[in-house]
């Protein structure tokens, strides 16, 4: 009975200091992190970059890398980075990916491929 009982105050204590650290680093709505000038993603080419990390587990490198060279606009008054594929010349019918990627954080906030 007592093993129980110390298993169990055990278990507890775990618990809710585990409980109290995923407190500590939830971020609040009045966090003061500073954000840099440029947003986390200041540039088409590193918006590229994580385009390319976010595609590939989804749709293969050899998917992704055959629709190079990417596209990359700014969308959505300067707001997010839109990355598009591009269907090689001798290809008559197909589809690209296009993914938007928030400039301030560096969000996904859209992806779909389509065919």
């Amino acid at each position: 009975m007592r093993r129980r009982l110390l298993a169990c105050m055990l278990v507890g204590t775990i618990g809710l200091s585990g409980l109290a650290s995923a407190q500590r680093f939830k971020q609040s709505e009045n966090d003061t992190t500073p954000i840099p000038r440029g947003g986390y993603v200041p540039t088409a080419k590193v918006a590229e970059q994580i385009a390319y990390a976010v595609l590939v587990p989804v749709y293969g490198q050899k998917e992704i890398d055959s629709q190079r060279p990417f596209k990359t606009s700014l969308v959505r008054r300067g707001a997010n980075w839109r990355v598009e594929g591009t269907l090689p010349e001798f290809v008559a019918q197909g589809g690209t990916f296009v993914l938007e990627i928030a400039k301030r954080d560096g969000r996904i906030v859209r992806m779909v491929h389509y065919q």
